[in-house]
C-alpha cells in the first residue's frame, strides 16, 4: 500500500458550534467547555459534509493534547486517572441529522458509532443495541501521541468498520453498516487537540482476523 502524503486541506465539514473549536491547518482544539453537569462538559461534534457510499476509505487522525478535562474533588465517583481529555472517531448514517451540543457519536446520536479514546470502547447507538449507547472493550485507554485510525469497508458484504490504534487492530469490529454514512469527531473537553491527518481511499482493506469480535448494527 502507499502511504499518501500528510492531509493538506481539510475538507468541508459540519460543525454543531463552529465557537467550540478553533481549527489551525488541520488541527482542531477545542475551545468551549459550556456547563457543567455532574462533572462532564457537554461534547461538540465535527462531520465531515460528503457522505461516503463506495470504497475503502481510512481516516487518520494523532491524539495532540488530553488534558485533564473535568473538575475534581474529593467527593467526585469520578477518579482523578480517568479525568483526561477525549476525542472519538466514528461514523453515522448520512441520513441522521447533524448532531446537536451534547449529542455523541455511539451515544446519543441514532445510527452511528465510535470509539473513544478515554476508555477504547466501541460505542454503538444501532438498531442491534439493546440500549442506547452500549460500549464494548476495544483498545486500551490512549494517551497523547498515539494515532487513531478509523477504516471504513463499503464495498464488503456486509459494509464494516474497525479501528487502529498505532497501526494495531482492536479486538472487535462493526459490521452491517448503513449504504451512506458521515464520519466525525467529537470532544466535550476545553484544550483538548487532536490532528486529521489523512483521509484516503485504500485499494484493499486491512483483513479482518477470526479472532475479532463482531459487533452488529
Amino acid at each position: 500500500m502507499i502511504i499518501p502524503e500528510q492531509l493538506v486541506a481539510l475538507p468541508h465539514l459540519l460543525i454543531a458550534d463552529s465557537a467550540h473549536f478553533t481549527v489551525h491547518s488541520t488541527i482542531f482544539t477545542r475551545t468551549y467547555v459550556g456547563d457543567v453537569l455532574f462533572g462532564l462538559t457537554p461534547v461538540s461534534t465535527i462531520l465531515i459534509e460528503d457522505a461516503f457510499t463506495q470504497g475503502v476509505v481510512s481516516i487518520s487522525t494523532t491524539l495532540l493534547s488530553l488534558p485533564i478535562a473535568y473538575p475534581y474533588t474529593s467527593h467526585s465517583i469520578i477518579s482523578a486517572s480517568d479525568l483526561n481529555g477525549m476525542v472519538s472517531l466514528g461514523l453515522q448514517d448520512s441520513s441522521s441529522p447533524v448532531p446537536k451540543f451534547s449529542e455523541d457519536l455511539g451515544m446519543d446520536v441514532k445510527d452511528s458509532v465510535s470509539l473513544d479514546s478515554l476508555s477504547g470502547s466501541i460505542w454503538r447507538n444501532t438498531p442491534s443495541s439493546p440500549f442506547k449507547g452500549p460500549s464494548t472493550n476495544c483498545h486500551s485507554k490512549m494517551k497523547e501521541g498515539d494515532c487513531l485510525r478509523m477504516e471504513v469497508n463499503l464495498d464488503s458484504t456486509p459494509r464494516t468498520v474497525q479501528f487502529f490504534v498505532n497501526g494495531k487492530s482492536g479486538d472487535c469490529f462493526v459490521s452491517g453498516l448503513p449504504a451512506s454514512v458521515r464520519i466525525g469527531f467529537a470532544s466535550p473537553a476545553e484544550d483538548t487537540s487532536f490532528r486529521i491527518d489523512r483521509i484516503t481511499r485504500l485499494s484493499q482493506p486491512t483483513p479482518i482476523t477470526p479472532e475479532m469480535i463482531e459487533l452488529k448494527w
